[in-house]
Formats: structure tokens, C-alpha cells, sequence
């Protein structure tokens, strides 16, 4: 009854000079008694009443608080709360009320309307940037819109007075997912400078060059990152992926190098002779293509057992591009593997200058062809039995060296 009289004589006259003294009575009377609806019902009619900003500002509070905490009527006390911001858009506590209510009913996009109210009202960058990250996280995680969410988590970057790990995990997450890979890769280079564990490092090391690989076709700085880790310590998963940069095509020489440099130190013999292989299927030129071969005839001889392999590629080696290496390794293997018919039919190919022609062999250096030639003679005349094949091979050796005619 107390509370009705003083309502009444305050609804009489709101002109009152004394009103702000009865609305603050009725306010503790309501309060005591638990008159929550009359209370609300009264402060709604009075609140259209003071010209004072500040006052009014204070009643709709107190009224919003009622309908949002007492009568739970959250869209009126949304109504009175935004009335407040009206007056001060920096009012957080009208904003802390909004926030809440927009959690309990899971209005997101009325929760992204207050974080970003709160973000301008806020003056500290430090604020700013923890309510920033809270924002990309409902982008990312509820509303499900990264453009939005890495907007948020790059403006919180900015405003960080240094490198924070949470808001560039952000940046990597959502940067991932929209497959924007120099902005990704600039995150990861920047976290990779604050993990503070070696294997966290690496991984990220390992991420990095995947993204300059597959996503920025950068095969260089993607290999050279991972040569970094590789020549420190063995990595399965960074190794996997130079394989993979190796098997597919887009990178051979460095690659290949670095995949020799792992199988050589590991012992995987079978693994290095298998990359020489290919870099030989994609070598340009016959000189490269010989110095692979004798290189793979060297692992087949010495790691693998197989001397007729090996063999076979010296002798592949000399039709290519003869050289005093392959010639002396096939001469030391031809007795082992009874080849001396098969390195003379190579030596004899890259002399021929019919076959030479045909096959666009290079021209061949004066001390090489002497070589081949003298090694052609020793051969038919001491191995095959072809006196008349030595006879002419020698003769080609005294044209193209200064040799006595005892020779």
C-alpha cells in the first residue's frame, strides 16, 4: 500500500522539483517488498519524464536490470538498454546486460552487435584487442564466417603491443581454411619465432613449407626449409614431403640432392640408387646423364651386390658421354661380369662417327679419343680376339698422339 500511495502522488506529478527524491524512495520500497512488475511499471512512466540525461540514463538502468534480471522479459530490457547506449554508446554496463542477454539466447548475431559496440566504446588498445579476440572466435566457432573472423583476429594483431600466440593461431586457423596462403605463411613464420619447443618448431617448419609448396608454388624456399631441418636431424614428415616434391615433378635437382644427402647418411641404398635413377630419366644433357650413371653403377657394385647392373650403366655411361672415370670403372668390372664384348660395342659406338652422327653425339676431345681407341685396341687384341679391330684401333691411337712408330 505504501509503495501504491507513493507511486501515485509520483504519477500526479512528474513535474515534481522533488521527483528525483520520490522516484528514488519508490525505488527502495519496490525493492524491499519485491514489487518488481509495479516497480518496472512505474519507472516506465516516469523515465519519458527528466530532462537530465545523467538521470534519465539512471532510471532506465535500473529499469532494464529489473526486466533482465528479475522479470526476465529480455526483449523489453533490450529495448531499455539500447535507450541507454543512446545516451552514452560507451555505457558499458548496458553493454555487459545486452551481452548476457544475447548468451542465454544464443542470439549470435546479437552478440556480434555488442562486441563490436564494446570495441569502440573501450579506449585502451590492450581492451580492444581481447574483445577483438573474442569476436573472431564467435566468427570462427558460432556464426561460421572466417572472412569476418580473420578481419577480427588481424585487427587484434595490430593492436597487440607484441606477438600473441592466441591471436595468430587464429590468424592461422581461419587463413588455412580460406586458403590465403602468403598471409598464412607469414602467420606461421611469426609463430614459428614464438615456439618455444624445438619439435613445435619443426612442425611448424614443416607447415610452412607445405604451404609455399602447394599453395604458393614456391619450391625453392619450400626445400630450403626443409634442408634446414633435415640436415640437423632425421624427419619422416619432412622427408615425405621433399619425396613428394621429387616424385611429382616439381623439383629435381634440389630435391634429388637433398634426398641423396638423407638416403647416403641413413644407409637407405636401395632409396638413393632409386632417386639417381630418375634424376637420369630427367637429366637434359649426356654429360649429366653419364655422371649420374656411373654414380648409380657405383652403389649397384659396392652397397647392393649387383655388378652386372653396375655394368650396365658404365657402359650406358660411355655411349653418352665417354669420360676417363667410366672407361677405367667399366675396364676394372668387365672381367668380373665377362662384358669386354659389351664395353667394346660401346666404345665402338662413340667412335663410329656414322653412329656419333646419328645419335648427335658430342664431338669428342683428342686425350678421349685415344683413350677409347687405345682401350678398343687392348681389348680385340688381348680379350676378343680381333687382331685385325686392334691393328686399326692402334693405328687411330698414333694418329692422334705424338708415339713412336715401334708403337
Amino acid at each position: 500500500d505504501a509503495f501504491d500511495a507513493l507511486a501515485d502522488g509520483i504519477r500526479a506529478d512528474l513535474d515534481s522539483d522533488g521527483l528525483q527524491k520520490l522516484v528514488a524512495e519508490a525505488v527502495d520500497s519496490g525493492t524491499a517488498g519485491e514489487l518488481w512488475q509495479p516497480l518496472a511499471t512505474l519507472l516506465s512512466d516516469v523515465v519519458t519524464a527528466p530532462s537530465d540525461d545523467k538521470w534519465r540514463q539512471q532510471i532506465l538502468m535500473v529499469l532494464g536490470r529489473i526486466q533482465a534480471e528479475r522479470l526476465l522479459f529480455h526483449e523489453d530490457a533490450r529495448t531499455t538498454f539500447e535507450k541507454v547506449l543512446a545516451i552514452d554508446p560507451g555505457a558499458l554496463e548496458a553493454l555487459d546486460v545486452l551481452e548476457s542477454i544475447a548468451m542465454q539466447q544464443q542470439d549470435f548475431t546479437a552478440l556480434e552487435g555488442v562486441l563490436i559496440r564494446r570495441i569502440d566504446a573501450l579506449k585502451l588498445d590492450s581492451d580492444r584487442q581481447v574483445v577483438l579476440v573474442r569476436l573472431g572466435a564467435l566468427y570462427e566457432d558460432l556464426i561460421g564466417d572466417d572472412e569476418k573472423a580473420a578481419a577480427a583476429f588481424a585487427r587484434a594483431a595490430e593492436l597487440a603491443a607484441e606477438p600473441d600466440r592466441a591471436v595468430l593461431a587464429g590468424l592461422h586457423r581461419t587463413y588455412d581454411r580460406l586458403e590465403r596462403f602468403p598471409e598464412l605463411a607469414d602467420v606461421i613464420r611469426k609463430e614459428r619465432l614464438l615456439a618455444p619447443q624445438d619439435w613445435e618448431r619443426i612442425a611448424l617448419d614443416i607447415e610452412l613449407a607445405a604451404v609455399l609448396a602447394d599453395g604458393l608454388g614456391q619450391f625453392d624456399d619450400a626445400l630450403a626449409v626443409l634442408d634446414g631441418i633435415l640436415c640437423d636431424a632425421d624427419n619422416d614428415k619432412a622427408l615425405a614431403l621433399v619425396r613428394r616434391i621429387f616424385d611429382d615433378g616439381s623439383d629435381t635437382d634440389t630435391a634429388g640432392s637433398i634426398l641423396r644427402t638423407v638416403y647416403a647418411r641413413t644407409g637407405d641404398s636401395a632409396g638413393l640408387l632409386g632417386v639417381i635413377e630418375t634424376m637420369i630419366e630427367r637429366a637434359g644433357r649426356n654429360d649429366a646423364k653419364a655422371a649420374l650413371l656411373v654414380q648409380a653403377a657405383g652403389i649397384l657394385s659396392a652397397d647392393l651386390g649387383d655388378p652386372s647392373g653396375a655394368f650396365e650403366r658404365l657402359a650406358s655411361s660411355i655411349r653418352l658421354f665417354p669420360t676417363e672415370e667410366n672407361v677405367t670403372l667399366a675396364l676394372g668390372l668387365a672381367q668380373e661380369v665377362d662384358g669386354f664384348r659389351l664395353l667394346a660395342d660401346a666404345i665402338q659406338s662413340v667412335v663410329d662417327p656414322d653412329v656419333a652422327a646419328a645419335e648427335d653425339l658430342p664431338e669428342l676431345d683428342p686425350e678421349i679419343q685415344a683413350l677409347l681407341f687405345g682401350t678398343l685396341g687392348n681389348l680385340y687384341g688381348r680379350k676378343l680376339g680381333q687382331p685385325g679391330k686392334a691393328v686399326m684401333a692402334m693405328e687411330r691411337v698414333m694418329a692422334l698422339t705424338d708415339v713412336d712408330e715401334s708403337f
